[in-house]
């Protein structure tokens, strides 16, 4: 049996054939030319509540 968080991550991977790779060139565009400011502690946040989501 697979624990949660396996699952978890099965189910992201599956997600992966979702990915606009045109939409990703144009925010990678963006950044590069500085158009796109990047939030870093939005991003933090994101990224421990995702580990917190994970541990339950």
């Amino acid at each position: 049996a697979l624990s949660s968080a396996s699952r978890k991550m099965l189910a992201l991977q599956d997600g992966s054939n979702d990915i606009n790779v045109e939409r990703v060139a144009a925010i990678r565009a963006a950044i590069a030319s500085g158009q796109l400011k990047i939030d870093t502690s939005r991003i933090a946040d994101g990224l421990i509540a995702s580990a917190r989501d994970l541990l339950k």
